[in-house]
C-alpha cells in the first residue's frame, strides 16, 4: 500500500462518553454527589442527587468521572432491582425462578425413583420376594403424580409471589446482592453449604422436601444454597446467620 493511503492510528485517548457508557459493568457509581445505577443490559440510571436521596430516573450517558462503588442501602438495592425489572419484568429473574423450581423437581422425582429402584432391586436379588410389575407401575405412578402436585403448587406460588412483589418490604442489609431480586419469595434466612446444613441449621428434615411443599424456596449459585422462607409457611424461623465456614 502507498504511504499516502496508510491510515494514520488513531491516538489512544481517553473515551467518548457513549462508548464509556457501552462498556459500563452493571452495578452502582458515584459522580460528586450523584448516584447511578447500570442495569445488566446496560441502561442507567440515577437513582440519588442532592436534593432527591431516593429516586429512579433514566439517564442518557454516564458522567466520565463516575466511579464504581458498592452499596449496601436496602432503599437503593431495591431501585437496582427494580431498574432490572424495568427492561423485562419476565426476563431473567422469573426464569431463575422457573428453572430452580423445575430442577428441584427433576431431582426429588430422581432421587425418589432411585429409592424405588433400591428398594426393589434390593428384594429381588436378596429377599424371597415375588416380582409384582404391577405393583411397581403403581408405585411410579404414584410418585408422578405426586410430582405434578407439587409441579401445580409451586407454580401458583411463583405467580402469587410475582403478584404480591411490590409489596414485599425493602430486603434487609444481611441479604446479599445475589438474592435481592428474589426478595419477592419470602424472608431471606441466609446461606449454607448444601442442603443438608441448610436443614441441619434451620430445622428442617429435608429442605427438599420443604421447598417442594412451599415451605421454603431455595436457591443456588456456586455450590451455595440461599434460603429463603415463603410468605406461607407456617414455621417460627429465626434468620439464620450467614452460614459456617466451608
Amino acid at each position: 500500500m502507498e504511504p499516502a493511503n496508510q491510515i494514520t492510528p488513531t491516538p489512544d485517548h481517553e473515551p467518548h462518553p457513549a462508548v464509556r457508557m457501552l462498556r459500563a459493568a452493571s452495578g452502582f457509581y458515584r459522580s460528586d454527589a450523584h448516584l447511578f445505577y447500570v442495569t445488566g443490559d446496560g441502561r442507567i440510571f440515577l437513582v440519588s442527587a442532592p436534593g432527591e436521596p431516593v429516586c429512579l430516573r433514566p439517564w442518557d450517558i454516564l458522567p466520565d468521572e463516575a466511579q464504581a462503588v458498592s452499596i449496601t442501602s436496602a432503599a437503593h438495592l431495591l431501585l437496582a432491582d427494580t431498574a432490572e425489572q424495568l427492561a423485562s419484568p419476565a426476563g431473567p429473574y422469573l426464569r431463575a425462578d422457573v428453572g430452580r423450581d423445575t430442577r428441584v423437581l427433576a431431582a426429588s422425582m430422581l432421587q425418589d425413583l432411585l429409592d424405588i429402584a433400591r428398594d426393589e432391586i434390593g428384594g429381588l436379588l436378596l429377599e424371597d420376594r415375588p416380582a409384582c410389575i404391577d405393583a411397581l407401575n403403581d408405585r411410579v405412578a404414584d410418585l408422578v403424580t405426586t410430582s405434578r402436585a407439587h409441579r401445580r403448587r409451586l407454580s401458583n406460588q411463583r405467580a402469587n409471589a410475582r403478584g404480591l412483589s411490590p409489596s414485599h418490604p425493602p430486603p434487609t442489609l444481611a441479604t446479599p446482592r445475589f438474592a435481592v431480586p428474589f426478595r419477592h419469595r419470602g424472608d431471606y434466612l441466609g446461606w449454607f453449604v448444601g442442603m443438608r446444613m441448610a436443614g441441619e441449621t434451620l430445622g428442617f428434615a429435608s429442605v427438599r422436601d420443604s421447598h417442594l411443599r412451599g415451605d421454603l424456596w431455595t436457591l443456588a449459585k456456586g455450590g451455595i444454597v440461599h434460603v429463603f422462607r415463603c410468605g406461607l409457611a407456617h414455621h417460627e424461623l429465626e434468620p439464620a446467620a450467614m452460614s459456617a465456614a466451608v
